[in-house]
């Protein structure tokens, strides 16, 4: 494909662009349209429902929705996943009080980010049930079955007679989230059959809707585009890698938002007699949305949602003497204080020798003063259980190995640790960059027993899957919350448990 580039606008202005650069005649409702087809997408949102200073908030993402559906009626609406997790407006019921919102969103389908995962999949199949459009996710499947956790992949048939084929695939990081009753499949090999399929299915044109980001070595978007056909557009979430006009490789457009709610993007596909012939991408910003009226029935449930949130998030807890450091690339690169009070929490919690809990569910910048619940939950960004497993020494090492191989790249699976320390060696070969293991002040012995508290989702690392799970815990917020209420004032340090080292020979 060839595709032009287009400079940013103002929202208002594009809008109006739209509306006469459209082709909608009567050809439009036939089988040789010529014209373009809109898509508006969000992802990685992660609970960022009301407006802030950097955040949209959904009223008016839908209220954009209706002025561009209005503007050419030949218009998607799709979310990349990682919706019901991130802010504390999560933590009330783990976004099953979303529903409502979404509902009245207009989306015609989203896939399933690994954030969907983290409260099991009993919790995702009644968030699915209950949204009025399909939750696309093949690649998640039952263990003991096969069966794909969801449907693959949907048709919309557009007005203008086009009917778009939409197929949804998630990242690996799905298989360590809490559904610990489902497994991760190939992502590439899924794609490759949904494109099929939605295509005999009646699929005019694909949109894969992922949540791969561009990021990740064992599955990402340019590597979907390499080994795949029939992909038109790639819809894209998890990397929150904001591309302004759109990222083009091997002549396929890759479209992403940088999350939180932060931006909305728009595809812009034209249409040669039935056929895609270009792409074009933008991003919109907090500041274009300024202007645009909230969609009422938006506005309506939301506020129905806080009234009961407001109410949960004003209890105090407790308080901080110094700032506590949870800013996502800070807390994915290196130890802070709020990562050591953190994993001493669980430790204490869990009565156990060690506690690991990787940098993605640990969030925010927390100044001195009281702490509420708000705060809480958005230190503990993402609730999972925490488990108590019986390890020797090699298994330890085995999974902290596991996690430490994008090291110094900011990284989510980045372990913060409590009752030991660590070094990596980013220079070291791949296998052996973790080093210099104590516990409780001595060397890790290969072979002796510890006992270590770990997310749920750890289960299917490698060192953890080999030991034994000894006893189930609470959830993160409520084992933060216990902790900050039990030790008020806290004023957690930096101490050196885990940073870069060179291995010695």
């Amino acid at each position: 494909m060839n595709y032009r580039i287009f400079k940013r606008t103002k929202l208002i202005k594009v809008i109006a662009f739209a509306v006469g650069a459209a082709v909608i005649s009567s050809s439009s409702y036939a089988a040789d349209f010529t014209g373009t087809v809109t898509i508006v997408h969000v992802n990685d949102v992660h609970a960022n429902i009301i407006e802030t200073k950097r955040a949209i908030g959904y009223p008016k993402i839908a209220g954009f929705v209706e002025q561009t559906k209005a503007a050419n009626p030949n218009t998607l609406f799709l979310d990349a996943g990682d919706v019901v997790a991130g802010s504390p407006y999560a933590a009330i019921d783990k976004g099953i009080g979303f529903i409502p919102i979404l509902n009245t969103l207009g989306l015609d389908a989203m896939t399933a980010g690994n954030s969907e995962f983290a409260f099991g999949s009993d919790h995702l199949r009644t968030f699915a049930d209950g949204l009025n459009y399909p939750l696309l996710v093949d690649n998640m499947v039952y263990s003991e079955t096969g069966e794909p956790f969801s449907k693959g992949y949907t048709l919309v048939k557009l007005p203008n007679g086009r009917t778009a084929g939409i197929i949804g695939v998630t990242s690996h990081l799905s298989g360590l989230m809490a559904s610990t009753d489902l497994k991760y499949v190939d992502g590439v090999a899924a794609a490759k059959r949904l494109v099929g399929e939605a295509t005999d299915a009646g699929a005019d044109f694909i949109i894969a809707l992922l949540h791969v980001g561009e990021l990740e070595e064992q599955l990402n978007a340019l590597m979907m585009i390499d080994q795949i056909d029939g992909i038109d557009v790639i819809i894209d979430g998890h990397s929150h890698t904001g591309h302004p006009e759109g990222l083009v490789h091997n002549g396929v457009l890759i479209a992403q938002t940088a999350g939180k709610g932060t931006q909305v993007g728009v595809v812009e596909l034209s249409f040669v007699d039935g056929k895609v012939t270009g792409a074009t991408a933008r991003l919109h910003k907090r500041a274009d949305f300024d202007e645009v009226a909230e969609k009422p029935e938006t506005r309506a449930a939301l506020d129905v949602f806080l009234v009961t949130a407001n109410e949960f998030f004003d209890i105090v807890v407790g308080s901080t003497e110094v700032e506590l450091e949870g800013t996502r690339n800070i807390v994915r690169t290196q130890e802070t204080n709020l990562g050591n009070m953190f994993t001493d929490a669980i430790r204490e919690s869990a009565g156990t020798q060690l506690a690991f809990l990787p940098a993605g569910y640990i969030g925010g910048l927390t100044k001195p003063g009281p702490i509420d619940f708000r705060t809480i939950q958005i230190m503990a960004r993402i609730e999972v259980e925490i488990v108590q497993v019986e390890m020797t020494g090699s298994q330890v090492i085995a999974f902290v190995e596991s996690t430490v191989g994008t090291f110094p790249k900011a990284s989510g699976s980045l372990l913060h640790v409590s009752g030991g320390n660590y070094r990596i060696d980013a220079s070291a070969a791949e296998g052996s960059r973790a080093h210099s293991f104590m516990v409780g002040g001595a060397p890790i012995s290969a072979d002796q027993s510890y006992t270590v508290a770990v997310v749920v989702g750890a289960l299917k690392r490698p060192g953890v899957k080999d030991g034994k799970v000894v006893s189930r815990h609470n959830t993160t917020p409520k084992i933060l919350e216990d902790y900050v209420r039990n030790n008020s004032p806290v004023s957690p340090k930096i101490e050196g448990r885990f940073g870069a080292a060179t291995k010695s020979k």
